[in-house]
């Protein structure tokens, strides 16, 4: 019994050294970034409309990799986080192919933004993503 009791009290300061690191690199602003799925609200500063039917776009964030729907086709690929530093980017994203002319230019213009962001803010529920400090992207839960 002191044998359990002495490896206990020498655990505990690991567990708790181990928690507060997770928090110093973001660990709580990650778990809600991660494995939620983002809908898209405004491109470039700006709302828009979705024809009557169509899925409003969005992202879901899991592991290393992003996927998602573009108003049309379904978005795949890899991302680059770092937290700590609010980094985050979508260098290989990639789309199944079909064609629908009445979101065409939303979906060339999504993917468009996707591959251009930098960095990211989280406030109130709502992702910004950026590229040098200009918002291309929000994003709601």
């Amino acid at each position: 019994m002191i044998r359990l009791r002495s490896a206990l009290l020498l655990l505990l300061p690991v567990l708790l050294m181990a928690n507060k690191c997770r928090e110093a690199a973001g660990g709580t602003a990650n778990a809600s970034l991660l494995d939620t799925k983002w809908f898209i609200q405004t491109l470039n500063g700006k709302a828009f409309e979705l024809p009557e039917g169509v899925e409003r776009p969005w992202l879901q964030l899991a592991g290393e990799q992003v996927s998602g729907f573009n108003g049309c086709n379904q978005v795949m690929g890899a991302f680059k986080l770092d937290a700590k530093d609010g980094r985050i980017g979508f260098p290989d994203l990639a789309s199944t192919r079909k064609y629908c002319e009445p979101t065409a230019d939303l979906e060339k213009g999504l993917m468009s933004a996707l591959g251009k962001v930098d960095s990211y803010e989280m406030k109130d529920g709502t992702l910004r993503l950026l590229s040098s400090g200009k918002e291309l992207l929000t994003l709601k839960q």
